[in-house]
């Protein structure tokens, strides 16, 4: 339920931001074009975060039968709590894109590394 926001960010960025588009090699540059401030997306904790509060908040418990309070965590959420899954994979889905909305060009192309004069892409990690 929590973990709902994951694949909804996997999707956003891959299929929807990306269009597919995945560069390998980038995935283990620092700096590459999938590198973030300080290594971390920002973006993607926050829309986590807000996908897994709206998913875990609404959870309650049947009087003396579990660790929830019968009126949920949040009250409000409560009758969200029966979609926790879609909700948490919604909300994270349409909070990420809206997050990165008008990154695409950026993303693509703005964090990519060149290869150094007399190496090839594929030995970039050697010395």
């Amino acid at each position: 339920m929590a973990a709902a926001g994951q694949p909804a960010q996997l999707i956003a960025d891959y299929w929807l931001i990306r269009r597919t588009d995945l560069r390998l090699a980038d995935l283990y540059r620092p700096h590459g074009g999938y590198w973030y401030a300080a290594g971390v997306n920002w973006r993607a904790v926050l829309s986590l975060a807000a996908g897994a509060l709206l998913a875990v908040g609404g959870a309650w418990s049947a009087p003396g039968q579990g660790p929830f309070p019968v009126n949920g965590l949040i009250p409000a959420l409560k009758p969200l709590y029966d979609y926790n899954w879609v909700v948490g994979f919604a909300v994270a889905l349409m909070l990420y894109l809206g997050l990165n909305l008008g990154r695409r060009g950026s993303m693509l192309a703005g964090g990519t590394v060149t290869v150094p004069a007399g190496r090839s892409d594929a030995d970039w990690r050697k010395p």
